[in-house]
Order: structure tokens, then sequence, then C-alpha cells
């Protein structure tokens, strides 16, 4: 796992995805220096909306790959943002998928992602674990 640094914004979502839908998301912000909501200057809306409007991607990447082969399982995938609002630096923390083809998939998508800029001086760090299901 990357290491992270104490005064960044640090966010960890929650969520369960399966093949028909993406749930909802659970906010944490942890840090020294996050003792007020003023600190955050990534609000937690923008994220889950930049998230949501680019989880059908995934969504399609999961169900090309279950073509090929039936997976299922969670990936932990962590990442940060620059000041631009790119995607500079990911990683995948833990996964029960078991297909390096599909979990690779998965960070390019999450790479090409794009958020809004900010005039933040350390990166913001996201973890978000996708969990897939089939229903066959």
């Amino acid at each position: 796992m990357p290491k992270l640094v104490a005064d960044c914004v640090f966010y960890e979502l929650n969520a369960k995805a399966d093949s028909m839908k993406f749930p909802l998301l659970t906010l944490f912000v942890l840090g020294s220096s996050l003792l007020s909501q003023e600190v955050i200057e990534r609000p937690r809306e923008e994220i889950q909306s930049v998230i949501s409007l680019n989880l059908p991607e995934i969504r399609y990447a999961f169900k090309k790959r279950l073509v090929e082969k039936e997976i299922s399982g969670t990936i932990k995938l962590w990442f940060a943002l620059d000041a631009s609002g790119a995607v500079s630096a990911d990683s995948i923390i833990s996964s029960t998928v078991n297909d390096s083809i599909f979990e690779q998939t998965v960070r390019l998508k999450v790479r090409q992602w794009l958020f809004n800029p900010c005039n933040c001086t350390e990166p913001t760090e996201i973890i978000y674990p996708f969990t897939f299901t089939s229903f066959n």
C-alpha cells in the first residue's frame, strides 16, 4: 500500500458493485489536519459525482470479461489526484478477483478519470473497493 501523507485529504469510499447496479458511497475523511470541514478542498459530492459518472465503464469491462471468464470478488484500489484533477498514481491494495487482466483493466480505466481541479498543495488520496458479483 502506498504511504499516506498525514496532511493530505484522504477519502475512503465504501461501495458494493454488481453487474446490475452501483450503490451509493460512504465517505471517511482521515488525517491530522482534517479537523474541520473547511480544510477539505475537494468536496465529497464532487468526488462521488465523478466516480458515479465513470462507473458504467467499469461495469462494461466487468460484463465483457464475464464472457471470457467467470469472475467475482473485490478490488480495493488506492489512487491519488493531483491539483489538476488527474489521477497521478494508483495501486491495488488487495483483490479477491484473482484475475490480473481484469484488475489491470480497472486500473487503466481509473487512470483516465478526470476530477475537478483544486488549489491543493497535497494530493487527494482515495481508496475505493469495487465489489463484483455475477448473477448466473
